[in-house]
């Protein structure tokens, strides 16, 4: 399995300390929206906000091209952060072979058949 930093368009992104936001599925897509962290290589890159880590940016990661989508657990449980944002933390795990991915999370745990996954402005 390839981890997600050796993907194309996610080498200057760093999943674990991202968060996730909302999935959003369709009978053509999945989309995970998220505040990325994006790395020093990003040509998006700025200095992290005051009271900030890291550069967050709201992106979507979707996969396209879809042909299978398994669900292997749901546990889609809000976090509600001291400013009021909610999320559903972050991905843990994300890797592919080929055009199989598998991601998980404290959200949940999906394999997805997709032609591919690429990361857009939100």
């Amino acid at each position: 399995m390839t981890p997600y930093h050796k993907l194309l368009g996610f080498e200057a992104l760093y999943l674990e300390d991202s968060y996730v936001i909302d999935v959003r599925e369709t009978d053509r897509s999945v989309m995970f929206v998220m505040d990325l962290v994006l790395t020093e290589q990003h040509p998006a890159y700025q200095p992290p906000k005051p009271n900030e880590q890291y550069c967050y940016h709201r992106r979507q990661i979707e996969f396209v091209g879809l042909e299978t989508v398994n669900w292997i657990r749901r546990e889609f449980r809000p976090t509600t952060d001291p400013d009021g944002s909610v999320d559903y933390g972050n991905i843990a795990i994300f890797q592919s072979t080929g055009t199989a991915y598998q991601l998980a999370g404290e959200w949940g745990e999906v394999h997805i058949g997709a032609a591919g996954a690429v990361v857009a402005l939100y």
